[in-house]
């Protein structure tokens, strides 16, 4: 199969998932996807529009299709799934996939932009300010890698989603249409349909990456190990897991980090035959700071003297593409503030680092846990492509329904959607939030495109010119990939009526200004 080829019967998949409901709406589709992954500027969609060699006259239309009705946003992940599940290598550890799951956060200018919130950077980089006004979405990605050789790996985006600021829309759902005319009436259904299409919810952000990630196993259809920072070890997200896996047909456990302070306790002992009272449902409390330090025959008398399995290992793996040697222990201790629930800790020791990796998974291997957690910056990498590659967080969709913002605005102080009254005025807040999540749906689409070109295909060192820094073949960059696209796809899609995505966008093309925009993509 050629690249093109697989291009067109992906895409072709949406429309034939009806997550499209109407035959335009399919071809601004393909102008957004195709639009984000060639372009070499990130000035929104009118980038799409220039970089596909659509004629400027039907911007407006463009525009229009990301706040119409003729899509939903849920089914269009769920197709996006169903593709990244047939076309992509999916990486298994013990038959479980691996789904990572963060948070990252993008600032915004714009006085007039929905979902806009201050937010607090926490990362140690100094270039970074402390606060910022802006987005936080959600990100979601599964790990996938190029067929016999694992260790060229990637994380595909499966869903970018807001989680901020938001919330407060699904008052305005209670809304009551006695009385009003119909003009209202119809502007107030729109407005609900939205919002419900938005599937706002009022959990914390932490529980509804939780959600998502429970919903993406059921949707690609595998068991599923759920890979996350230390920030998701919290009680309501083991029960939230515990419920999915109760009714769902395809359990998920998690692997995450936790802090040297939580509170943890031995296994009870068994309570003497005939003694009185209720049993014991903890034993001694540990630190985690006296365990680095204690020697193996040490620790397994403390934790458990009949495990002989408790011992320190040392053993050479490969951490965040370098070789290391590790020492680890596993030990299953209770986690209190988990109403004393058993979780499997994994002690970990290299060069100066001393982490502690814990899973719900109690018979999962202590090496097994450590390689797990080290895919995890694959989702630090997939948002920096997200950001740097696709521009996936350039959208700049407003509206002056939208009241302006207060950078000095306190936490005490009302919503700023509160302000929002008129049924007319809602109506266009929740088609611009909308707008955003398709634009990041749409963006992660052609991002994973990209990478499942980059592994599931064979290159020569011929395909990309020459390089300063030569590309690996194994597993070329995004950047490549998307260079390569952007010098061919005129010829093999745009302007090629054999081909079926050429022929949904004959209508729109301006065959005039594309020879001028093949030139700029050259020397982009």
């Amino acid at each position: 199969m050629s690249i093109w080829f697989f291009i067109a019967e992906a895409l072709l998949m949406f429309k034939e998932s009806s997550c499209l409901t109407r035959p335009e709406a399919y071809v601004w589709f393909l102008v957004a996807v195709l639009g984000i992954m060639v372009r070499s500027d990130a000035y929104g969609i009118a980038s799409c529009i220039r970089s596909v060699g659509i004629d400027g006259k039907h911007y407006g239309a463009f525009d229009h299709f990301f706040h119409s009705f003729s899509w939903e946003i849920t089914l269009i992940r769920k197709c996006w799934h169903s593709i990244v599940g047939k076309y992509a290598n999916l990486q298994k550890t013990e038959g479980r996939i691996s789904l990572l799951i963060d948070h990252t956060k993008k600032s915004k200018e714009g006085k007039r932009m929905p979902c806009v919130r201050k937010l607090c950077q926490e990362s140690e980089d100094q270039s970074k300010p402390e606060y910022i006004h802006g987005h936080m979405f959600g990100g979601l990605s599964v790990v996938t890698s190029r067929i016999g050789n694992n260790s060229s790996i990637a994380a595909i985006p499966l869903i970018l989603q807001l989680q901020s600021g938001i919330s407060y829309m699904l008052n305005w759902l209670d809304m009551k249409c006695d009385g009003l005319n119909d003009a209202v009436i119809k502007t107030t259904d729109r407005m609900k349909r939205a919002i419900k299409d938005l599937e706002i919810s009022t959990e914390s952000c932490i529980t509804q990456m939780i959600i998502l990630a429970c919903k993406s196993a059921q949707w690609l259809q595998h068991d599923a190990n759920i890979i996350a920072d230390r920030a998701f070890l919290t009680l309501k997200a083991l029960n939230t897991i515990d419920e999915y896996n109760q009714t769902k047909p395809y359990k998920v456990q998690i692997v995450t980090r936790c802090k040297k302070n939580i509170c943890v306790y031995t296994k009870p002992q068994l309570r003497p035959e005939g003694k009185r009272g209720r049993a014991s449902k903890k034993g001694s409390r540990l630190y985690f700071s006296d365990l680095f330090a204690m020697k193996s025959d040490n620790l397994r008398n403390l934790v458990d003297p009949k495990d002989m399995s408790i011992r320190w290992s040392t053993k050479t793996i490969c951490l965040y593409g370098k070789d290391e040697e590790v020492t680890y222990v596993a030990l299953d201790l209770i986690w209190s503030k988990a109403h004393c629930r058993t979780l499997r800790f994994v002690l970990v020791k290299y060069g100066e680092v001393e982490s502690i990796l814990v899973t719900t998974d109690v018979t999962m291997g202590a090496e097994t846990v450590i390689k797990l957690y080290a895919t995890r910056e694959k989702i630090e990498v997939t948002f920096r492509e997200l950001n740097q590659r696709v521009n996936a967080f350039s959208a700049r969709f407003w509206t002056k329904s939208m009241p302006k913002l207060n950078h000095f605005r306190k936490s005490s102080d009302p919503d700023p959607l509160e302000a929002v009254t008129s049924p007319f005025d809602r109506e266009k807040v929740a088609l611009a939030v909308r707008a955003v999540e398709l634009y990041a749906a749409l963006s992660c689409i052609a991002m994973g495109i990209l990478q499942i070109i980059s592994l599931s295909f064979q290159w020569t060192s011929s395909d990309f010119g020459w390089q300063r820094t030569p590309t690996d073949l194994n597993h070329p960059s995004e950047e490549s990939i998307q260079k390569y696209l952007r010098d061919r796809i005129g010829e093999k899609i745009f302007r090629n009526q054999s081909s079926s995505i050429g022929v949904f966008l004959r209508d729109v093309l301006d065959e005039s200004a594309f020879e001028e925009i093949e030139k700029v993509m050259l020397t982009a």
